[in-house]
C-alpha cells in the first residue's frame, strides 16, 4: 500500500509561500506567486494563510474526490404545493392548495484547486479585533481574534 502524501508548507522573509511534499525532493513555490503572506497553517487537504493585504485565503488540494455541495432553489422544477405562503410545502397536491412553487437540486462544485481563493467577508462590517492567528482543529478551521 502506498504511503499518503504530505506537505509541508513555509512561508519566507518576503511572504513567498513554498511547499515540500513527501513524494518530492525540493521546496516548490505555491502559485499565485505574486501574492505575499504573512502566515499559512495547513490541515491535512487544505492550507490557510493571511496575505499581506490583510485577508484570509485558501488554497485547497487538488485530489481525484471532487468537493460537491448541494444547494435546494424553488423555482422550474418539480413542483411542491401548500394551502399558504407561510404554510409547509408538500410533494403531493390536495384539493385545498392554493400555493405551488417549484423545487430544484443543484450541486455545486468547487474548482479552485491548488490555487489561492480569496475567503469572501460578510457584507457587514467586521468587528474592530484585528485577526491574529488563524488555527486547524480537528480539519476544522477557526479564525481567532485579539481585542
Amino acid at each position: 500500500k502506498a504511503m499518503p502524501v504530505s506537505l509541508l508548507w513555509a512561508v519566507d522573509a518576503y511572504g513567498r509561500v513554498y511547499c515540500l511534499s513527501t513524494v518530492g525532493q525540493q521546496w516548490e513555490q505555491s502559485r499565485n506567486a505574486q501574492m505575499e503572506f504573512k502566515r499559512v497553517t495547513a490541515a491535512q487537504l487544505c492550507c490557510w494563510g493571511i496575505a499581506c493585504d490583510n485577508n484570509i485565503y485558501l488554497n485547497v488540494h487538488a485530489s481525484d474526490l471532487p468537493i460537491r455541495y448541494q444547494e435546494h432553489t424553488f423555482e422550474n422544477q418539480g413542483w411542491t404545493y401548500a394551502m399558504d405562503f407561510p404554510a409547509t410545502y408538500t410533494k403531493a397536491k390536495k384539493w385545498n392548495s392554493c400555493v405551488r412553487r417549484r423545487r430544484w437540486l443543484r450541486y455545486r462544485r468547487y474548482n479552485a484547486m491548488d490555487t489561492w481563493a480569496k475567503v469572501v467577508k460578510e457584507s457587514k462590517p467586521p468587528p474592530p479585533a484585528l485577526v491574529s492567528l488563524i488555527g486547524i482543529n480537528a480539519q476544522l478551521a477557526y479564525v481567532e481574534s485579539r481585542k
